[in-house]
């Protein structure tokens, strides 16, 4: 399975897309405080580059919130959550694996 660039070109254009500069701290609460910064209320995928067990452990205390990397992406996953978070590092990965 590939993830289908139009859907995503669609959501971008919805602003379901954010693009996270940088994860600084894996911290539940600092995971949280930047959702809400982003204006994320619903169910949201964070992205990143690799695996980072810190990213994923915060994120899965805060519900409708689920981490996963690259790798592991899925159509699934990317269609069953309102808001789609990437990782700075993880665009150029993002455009070489699925474009």
């Amino acid at each position: 399975y590939t993830v289908p660039i139009s859907i995503m070109a669609s959501d971008v254009q919805k602003a379901q897309i954010r693009l996270a500069i940088k994860v600084i701290s894996a911290k539940t609460k600092a995971i949280a405080d930047m959702l809400k910064a982003m204006g994320v209320e619903k169910k949201a995928l964070i992205v990143t580059n690799e695996m980072e067990k810190n990213v994923y452990l915060s994120a899965r205390n805060i519900e409708g919130v689920k981490a996963s990397y690259v790798g592991m992406l899925n159509v699934y996953d990317v269609l069953n959550h309102d808001k789609f978070i990437v990782a700075k590092d993880a665009i150029a990965k993002l455009e070489e694996v699925y474009a």
